[in-house]
């Protein structure tokens, strides 16, 4: 991953991790925090040359609905 595309993701993680406000929520983003940066890369990366919008995404069992949440922002349609 490119350094300016490392950016962009770690901006918009930090934007979904700001509106994290419950305690409780913020502890298991940060254990987690690791993962979706690799999920995120690995998704980016598969679709890397395709319109974001026109690709449909199916998360069952989001928890806390990060993942969800960031792929919005990329405007994967999820």
């Amino acid at each position: 991953m490119k350094k300016e595309e490392r950016d962009l993701l770690i901006k918009r993680i930090e934007q979904v991790e700001s509106s994290t406000i419950q305690d409780e929520d913020i502890a298991y983003w940060r254990y987690h925090r690791t993962r979706y940066i690799k999920t995120l890369s690995s998704i980016l990366k598969t679709f890397k040359k395709s319109n974001f919008s026109k690709i449909r995404i199916l998360d069952i069992g989001s928890h806390y609905l990060h993942l969800p949440l960031i792929l919005k922002k990329y405007g994967f349609d999820v």
